[in-house]
């Protein structure tokens, strides 16, 4: 996972390496880490933080993202059938 971990990084926060003091190295290596684990989502864990899929939130944010999901299909149809017949 620390290939995956590195890609991330350099991929997402290119400036890192142009950051040659050690003190300011470390406070943004912080703020990325908080970043990386409170708000960016992960697909491999089904796009979740990685700190709310560790902190058991993981299931109940995919259940409701899923509920979301069919709530919005059905009310589409809902729409549409409502659509076809009110039009002549």
């Amino acid at each position: 996972w620390i290939e995956t971990l590195f890609g991330h990084v350099k991929g997402e926060w290119p400036h890192l390496e142009k950051i040659r003091d050690g003190a300011e190295l470390d406070a943004e290596l912080v703020r990325v880490q908080s970043h990386y684990n409170t708000v960016r989502l992960s697909a491999a864990i089904g796009y979740v933080t990685p700190c709310d899929e560790h902190q058991g939130r993981g299931d109940a944010i995919r259940q409701a993202r899923r509920d979301g999901l069919a709530r919005a299909r059905a009310d589409r149809i809902d729409y549409r059938r409502h659509l076809k017949e009110t039009q002549p």
